[in-house]
């Protein structure tokens, strides 16, 4: 017997695939799929199976999820946003050949002292977000010790205001990428879903996508629709009831909404124990059927 549920959420394999063909009509460079936070709440198996055969490599901001990766890919290259940040991990990274972020020298250090070689790493250069990464003055002795150590290094960077196109701190940051790692001949990968759309001239050697592979538009005051962009995730729930109000009838916890003449409502079944967040009851829309 089938038993229809009270909310439920539906996932469409074929806008994946049509958004990272967006991704791919914009540039030639290499793509890693950002599909961390269980590829945004899209679920990571789903998510990483069907991106697999259109991207070169995946990236995820936990261990678990990365082990989860590797278990399905044994080949893919998988990076981890958040690196290791106790020196007990690094043999987990050799043995599962995960790609870490190296944002400090402090890392380096415990690398030096692991005995370990040859761990690709990427390199993360603070060009202005403020969170991870290393100082540019502080690039050349990183480069240089993790390469007596055998790694292959990806210099990467993060946009603060990618989806701001007309940001001033856009150019800034990158005039402080290209400065600082445009000698070096290394793999460089600087955009994310903004700036594969606003700035192609970071594309550089990898591209990072990440919001709008799951068809949202990651650039304020431009629809998804307008980009080609599918939403890969609907939300459904039953009608359990239409009741009448007489005008002046409040609905909902805090009386926080009141009708302003007699009117029918609908009751959804859905809310926050279904993963629904109170906060955004004024704003939402539903379409019925």
């Amino acid at each position: 017997m089938s038993i229809q549920p009270r909310a439920w959420v539906e996932l469409d394999a074929s806008a994946l695939i049509n958004n990272i063909e967006c991704v791919r009509q914009r540039s030639d460079a290499a793509v890693m799929a950002v599909v961390k936070a269980n590829a945004y709440g899209h679920g990571l198996v789903f998510v990483s199976k069907t991106l697999a055969p259109h991207v070169d490599a995946f990236a995820v901001a936990a261990l678990d999820e990365a082990l989860t990766l590797r278990e399905l890919f044994p080949d893919k290259p998988i990076t981890l946003l958040s690196g290791f940040y106790d020196a007990a991990q690094i043999e987990v990274f050799q043995s599962k050949q995960i790609t870490p972020l190296v944002f400090n020298l402090l890392q380096i250090d415990w690398l030096e002292a692991s005995g370990v070689r040859n761990l690709p790493v990427g390199l993360k250069l603070d060009t202005g977000m403020g969170r991870l990464g290393i100082s540019p003055h502080k690039l050349m002795e990183a480069i240089s010790r993790l390469q007596a150590l055998g790694s292959d290094i990806t210099l990467v960077s993060h946009f603060a205001c990618a989806d701001t196109p007309e940001s001033k701190q856009n150019d800034i940051q990158h005039r402080v990428f290209q400065q600082a790692t445009g000698s070096h001949g290394l793999v460089r990968s600087f955009a994310n879903s903004a700036a594969i759309i606003t700035r192609p001239q970071d594309h550089y050697d990898l591209l990072r996508p990440g919001i709008m592979l799951y068809g949202s538009s990651p650039v304020q005051g431009v629809s998804a629709a307008s980009l080609g962009l599918k939403p890969v995730m609907r939300l459904y729930a039953t009608l359990l009831d239409i009741k009448p109000l007489n005008k002046g009838d409040s609905v909902g916890y805090a009386a926080t909404w009141a009708a302003d003449e007699a009117c029918t409502i609908g009751i959804v079944s859905i809310g926050y124990g279904d993963g629904y967040p109170r906060v955004i009851a004024k704003t939402a829309q539903l379409a019925i059927n």
